[in-house]
């Protein structure tokens, strides 16, 4: 693959990015993955391999047994260069990609695209959950069993209008309720508190400015800062 050898399609198929863009995000990673000089094999554990075992590994359900196979490292190796790659990306990257709007221009960009590509005026994003399989628990299992019938992690997610996530809260267990999740979530705490940038305007003479938005299912409850579909509608009036 490093040669230059495997296709384009071959990437995107075995880590669900361009050879481009890997490279490129490899290059982002240099300082916190390069291979260390003190271990033994450090020669054969470059960047370009610890971030391809990653990618690898997390590009479907995650199988620690196929990415070593496929590498030719140990099963324990694999684990240790998962964990690291992700810090990595966690700790250095997410604060570059990953944020909400910190200034009013970013807001009224939001603002502008969301509006521009579904006609919808002062909304800023979506927000929805999302159930990340997990092994059975040895403690308090129950509270990790979800409506669907497995061991999860309650994700919550925040994506703008080119599907760009801008904040993530993935601390609950499965058998919470996204309600309950949003409720004591960052992004509803600063939504509360004045704290995010607001770009409010008026849609009708006479009445209230209406102040930026995240649109989300029924889920969610209805706030100043949180709109929903209807529960019910007889008509499309």
């Amino acid at each position: 693959m490093f040669d230059g050898v495997t296709p384009d399609d071959e990437w995107k198929r075995n880590f669900r990015m361009s050879k481009e863009r890997f490279f490129q995000l490899c290059e982002e990673l240099r300082p916190y993955i390069s291979e260390g000089i003190n271990t033994p094999n450090y020669r054969s554990l470059s960047r370009e391999k610890k971030l391809a075992i990653t990618l690898y590994y997390l590009k479907d359900t995650g199988s620690i047994w196929m990415t070593a196979n496929a590498f030719g490292v140990h099963q324990c190796t694999v684990s240790k260069i998962v964990l690291a790659v992700c810090n990595a990306i966690c700790i250095h990257l997410c604060p570059i990609y990953l944020h909400l709007p910190q200034t009013v221009v970013q807001m009224r960009k939001k603002v502008a695209e969301f509006e521009t590509r579904f006609g919808i005026t002062q909304a800023f994003g979506c927000i929805d959950g999302t159930h990340i399989p997990i092994q059975r628990p040895l403690v308090d299992s129950q509270d990790y069993f979800n409506y669907k019938q497995f061991f999860s992690i309650n994700v919550q997610a925040v994506c703008d209008s080119n599907g760009l996530f801008m904040d993530v809260d993935c601390r609950w267990p499965g058998s919470v309720h996204d309600a309950k999740v949003f409720s004591n979530s960052f992004i509803n705490n600063e939504l509360k508190l004045g704290r995010l940038p607001q770009t409010f305007t008026h849609v009708l003479p006479g009445h209230d400015k209406i102040p930026n938005y995240l649109i989300g299912d029924p889920a969610y409850p209805l706030t100043p800062n949180c709109i929903k579909e209807y529960q019910s509608c007889l008509s499309n009036d």
